[in-house]
Parts: structure tokens; sequence; C-alpha cells
């Protein structure tokens, strides 16, 4: 009797060994950003998925973020700059309103090269912005510049600069205009 109970608890501890149960488990949300490019690809992922929960992850609540509106933007008289709370709130609401199967986000970055200091520029990451709604194209095009910071061993954003430009005739705004249009 007491060999076949040995057994029985050898064969339990080996399945919950095999199956993680027996290990703890991590159970923070938190993602881990160790590359600048990895950081990069989570921003344009998170917002072409409109995934609000991994976008709140770029940003380290701790040292805070600020989005800078482009300058023009700024002349028709939106706000120079909005917080990290703005910025969550007005992707709240973006995120929530917009049906993805019409909304698309893409970022081109110009080789980033993996900073060697714990705080980075990251100049001239091109975006692309489009969204179909009651059959009208909106698109915003321009480049960003973001600086980083390494907090932990992981890169998040901290600081955003809007620069809007229009490459193709008929673009109505930039970024940091559509964001606060729709929030």
């Amino acid at each position: 009797m007491l060999k076949a109970l040995i057994k029985t608890l050898a064969l339990t501890a080996a399945l919950l060994l095999i199956t993680g149960c027996g290990e703890p488990t991590d159970t923070t949300d938190e993602v881990d950003y160790p590359t600048a490019d990895s950081l990069i690809a989570a921003l344009e992922t998170t917002y072409d998925h409109l995934d609000l929960e991994s976008y709140g992850g770029l940003f380290d609540e701790d040292t805070g973020f600020t989005f800078h509106f482009d300058d023009d933007d700024v002349d028709a008289g939106l706000p120079e700059s909005w917080d990290l709370e703005a910025e969550l709130d007005a992707a709240a609401s973006l995120f929530t309103t917009i049906d993805p199967a019409s909304f698309q986000f893409s970022l081109e970055d110009t080789d980033i090269e993996e900073p060697e200091e714990d705080t980075a520029t990251l100049n001239n990451i091109d975006y692309d912005l489009r969204l179909v709604s009651d059959a009208e194209l909106i698109v915003a095009q321009g480049r960003i510049n973001l600086t980083i910071e390494r907090i932990d061993g992981d890169w998040r954003i901290v600081e955003c600069w809007d620069e809007y430009y229009p490459v193709t005739a008929g673009l109505q705004q930039s970024w940091g205009a559509f964001k606060y249009d729709n929030r």
C-alpha cells in the first residue's frame, strides 16, 4: 500500500512539473520591450489592432508621457501637448468607437539602431493612418519623433512629437489632430 501511495505521489508531482503548476507564475500583464525595435513594433500593432490594454503598456506611469502636437495643429487651436492620462483617455475613446475592419495604422522606422544609453530619441518614424468612415476616407500621414527610456531593462515611450506632412493630395490632418478630433 505504501509503495502504491509513493508511486501516486511521484506521478502527481511529475504531472504538476510537466504542466507548470509546480512553478510560480508571473501574473502581471506588463509586456517586455527589450529592444527599441520591439517597442516600435508594439506601438504599430497595438494602435493598428485598437488594443487599449497593450497600448497603455507602452508607457511607464511613474515616468509619464507627453504628446506634442504639430505646430500647425497648435496654430489651429489644439493644445501644445497633453499628458499620459489625456493620451490614454483619447485612445480609449478612439479604440472603442472605430470599427477595426475600417481602420489601418502603420509605422515605418528607418533603420533604428539600438541605443546604448538609457534614454534615446528616435527620429523620423513615418506614420500612415487610414479610416473609412461614413463612406469617407480619412488619411493622416507624417512622422513622429519618440523619446524612449529604458526602465528596468525594458523600453517605454516618454515623449512623442508629431510632425504632419501632406504627402498625398486631400490629407485632412495629422495623427495628433485625428486623436484629438476622435476623443
